[in-house]
C-alpha cells in the first residue's frame, strides 16, 4: 500500500525528523517532564477544592458581616424602646394617643396648596390695620371672664371688616 504525500506535507514532517534529531533528551529529562506533568494532573482536584473552599469561606464571611450588622440594628432600636422619650414619641405618632389634659386634633382630607396660591414675596414693608394691643388685651381680659363669642375676639376694625363684607354677602 502506497501513501500519496503532498510535497509540502513532506517537507513538514522531514522539518520535524530533523528536529527531533536534534533535541538530544536524557531519560533523566523525560522522568523529571513525566514527574512534573503527573504531579500537576493530582494536585489539580486539590487546588480547586482549595478554591472553591476559599470562596465559599468569602461568601459566608460576607453573610456573618450582615447578621452582625441586623444585629447592631436590632440592639439599637432596642435601646431606642427603652427610651421613654421615644416611646411616647412612638405611641403618639403610630396610635394618635395624647397626654392627659392636651386636645388632639387630626386632619383627614388635608388638601395640599397649589402653585397658584403661593403669593409672591414683596420688597416693600407692610403695615398691619389691626391693633395687636388691643387684640391682646381684649382676649387677656375676656380669657378670665368666661367663654368668649367669636366676634368678641376681633378688635373693634377687625369686626367692622367682618360687617361690612358679611352685608356685602347678602346683597350679592
Amino acid at each position: 500500500m502506497s501513501q500519496r504525500t503532498s510535497p509540502a506535507a513532506a517537507g513538514v514532517r522531514a522539518g520535524v525528523a530533523q528536529f527531533l534529531a536534534r533535541l538530544h533528551v536524557s531519560g533523566f529529562a523525560l522522568l523529571c517532564l513525566g514527574l512534573l506533568v503527573l504531579g500537576v494532573l493530582m494536585l489539580a482536584p486539590s487546588v480547586k477544592l482549595l478554591l472553591e473552599q476559599q470562596r465559599e469561606i468569602a461568601d459566608l464571611k460576607a453573610q456573618v458581616a450582615q447578621a452582625q450588622q441586623t444585629v447592631d440594628d436590632r440592639t439599637e432600636e432596642i435601646a431606642r424602646w427603652s427610651d421613654p422619650a421615644y416611646v411616647r414619641s412612638q405611641v403618639r405618632e403610630r396610635l394618635y394617643y395624647v397626654m392627659p389634659g392636651e386636645i388632639a386634633y387630626l386632619v383627614i382630607d388635608d388638601v395640599p396648596v397649589s402653585d397658584d396660591a403661593i403669593e409672591e414675596v414683596s420688597d416693600s414693608i407692610g403695615t398691619t390695620e389691626v391693633n395687636w394691643l388691643e387684640g391682646l388685651a381684649a382676649s387677656t381680659l375676656i380669657a378670665g371672664a368666661g367663654s368668649p363669642q367669636p366676634d368678641a375676639l376681633l378688635g373693634p376694625q377687625q369686626a367692622n371688616t367682618k360687617t361690612t363684607e358679611s352685608t356685602k354677602g347678602k346683597q350679592q
